[in-house]
């Protein structure tokens, strides 16, 4: 029988991409194992647990949220997989997302609806390489088929102007130092005035992709505040298919699946490898996302006669 490996999966519990990469894990290790997983409930972000700079495990498997923890995984000298992405020139190899197929489906998607003007709900340039690289792709797919792209990036100034796409201009939009890559450091209500400000000011109808299903949430409510009609107006699509918070979203939100489940499991697959004396992948392993989920968010068709458009939302609303 072969020995019985101990791996510390430090990973959320409280979002469903973080819940399927653990669900893709323990599948991984239910064919190819057993393994003992040190694993305790916890939110994103969390401290590394205490007992990590003791503990004479075999391999990790982290959501790398901040330098703390990077520094805490570096110092066991183990072998491991980082499942998170944010941090630049971090020295654990990264599996993850392919953002170029994240964001082409978003845009096709939002194309398909008929629309011609299109925007991107982000977050401070720097918080996180990912949602970066997602930005920049968004745009490059939407400027490759000949349309402009509006940008909202979360800094307070975001509302005073329009956003030009220019990479240059995205790369120089970053406020460094920002401790969370989710929102950035303002309040709830500082932060949706100045949203539903930026969605007004938008052409309409308009398409806009958002960075992650927390933003997009946000973005459902700034909406309703600036009395922008979701989807007749703004269509929107999110990525991860967190449920509750798809569904908490008034209409519900469509959003991209990424396939936590399948990026757990090769991450689970890599770390393997590397527990047993195998190389480990030589660059980032993206994983394609399983599906574009569509709900009540994106459910439009461009019209530009009024009358056409008005019968079709009546039909929507009371079929």
């Amino acid at each position: 029988m072969s020995r019985l490996l101990r791996v510390a999966v430090l990973i959320e519990s409280s979002r469903a991409l973080g819940r399927g990469m653990i669900e893709g894990i323990a599948r991984y290790s239910r064919l190819h194992g057993p393994w003992s997983m040190y694993f305790e409930p916890q939110g994103l972000g969390a401290a590394p647990p205490k007992w990590l700079s003791t503990w004479g495990g075999d391999g990790i498997l982290a959501r790398i949220d901040d330098q703390i923890m990077a520094d805490a995984v570096l110092a066991t000298r183990l072998p491991a997989i980082d499942l998170r992405g944010r941090l630049p020139e971090l020295k654990i190899p990264f599996i993850g997302g392919d953002n170029e197929t994240i964001t082409r489906l978003a845009f096709e998607h939002l194309r398909d609806r008929g629309l011609t003007d299109f925007a991107f709900c982000g977050v401070p340039a720097g918080q996180m390489r990912t949602l970066d690289l997602r930005k920049q792709q968004f745009v490059q797919h939407v400027e490759a088929a000949g349309f402009a792209c509006d940008m909202y990036t979360g800094e307070p100034t975001s509302s005073s102007k329009r956003r030009p796409s220019s990479n240059r201009q995205m790369q120089d939009a970053g406020t460094p130092g920002i401790p969370t890559a989710d929102f950035g450091t303002r309040g709830w209500e500082e932060e949706q005035t100045d949203l539903a400000s930026w969605v007004e000011s938008l052409p309409k109808p308009v398409g806009i992709m958002a960075c992650h299903d927390p933003r997009g949430y946000q973005l459902v409510d700034a909406c309703r505040r600036a009395s922008v009609r979701v989807p007749d107006q703004a269509a929107i699509v999110a990525v991860d298919n967190d449920p509750v918070l798809c569904l908490m979203a008034n209409p519900p939100m469509t959003s991209i699946d990424p396939d936590g489940i399948r990026i757990g499991y090769e991450a689970a697959s890599w770390l393997h490898r590397m527990i047993i004396g195998e190389p480990g992948p030589e660059g980032p392993v993206l994983i394609k996302p399983r599906a574009l989920v569509a709900r009540r968010s994106s459910d439009m068709l461009a019209i530009d006669d009024p009358d056409i458009a008005k019968a079709v939302r009546f039909i929507r609303d009371h079929a």
